[in-house]
């Protein structure tokens, strides 16, 4: 009797386990999940102009809707191969992404003053070869109420036309 006893006992705490298991492996296919399908760059209109324009998507590629989702990020112009990518400061607050697919468009501006011409040819004033990049945070939470984040860093440089798409990064793409 002692014997079935202790075998139920340890039958029930692998049958726990199993379940947990199986609760944890659930919650992981039925989450969303964001993250940057692509980044376009745009340069000024002309040789002279000084705005810049990137366009991402954020895609939800889970099977259940994202909530309360804001964004941070941030275009800049850095030294090839920075020091330390920098930090996304301009936030959105763009409420929820429906679920297998859906997505919402983005856009980010820089004017900080570098042309075309600047970015696309080095000055010989100049050590280092310039990039801009796109970096940002995204923070939502799934249908559980659980917070997560995807973190992005983009990149372009050289001469750039209209639409050119930003290549990844790195560092700087991460998500939880």
């Amino acid at each position: 009797m002692v014997r079935l006893t202790v075998f139920l006992v340890i039958f029930a705490f692998v049958q726990c386990l199993i379940f947990a298991a199986q609760a944890i492996t659930s919650y992981m296919q039925l989450r969303a999940y964001l993250f940057i399908e692509d980044a376009k760059i745009t340069p000024p209109e002309s040789a002279d102009g000084i705005e810049w324009e990137v366009e991402y998507t954020i895609k939800n590629n889970g099977p259940t809707p994202a909530h309360r989702i804001k964004t941070w990020d941030i275009v800049s112009v850095e030294n090839w191969y920075p020091d330390k990518i920098p930090r996304p400061i301009d936030s959105d607050y763009l409420g929820s992404i429906g679920p297998n697919g859906d997505f919402v468009d983005a856009t980010a501006i820089l004017e900080n003053g570098i042309t075309g011409f600047d970015l696309a040819y080095s000055k010989p004033s100049e050590s280092k070869e310039k990039a801009i990049f796109l970096v940002g945070r995204i923070r939502y939470r799934d249908v559980f109420g659980v917070p997560h984040k995807t973190d992005f860093c983009f990149f372009a440089k050289g001469a750039i036309k209209k639409g050119d798409q930003m290549e990844a990064y790195d560092e700087g793409n991460d998500s939880t």
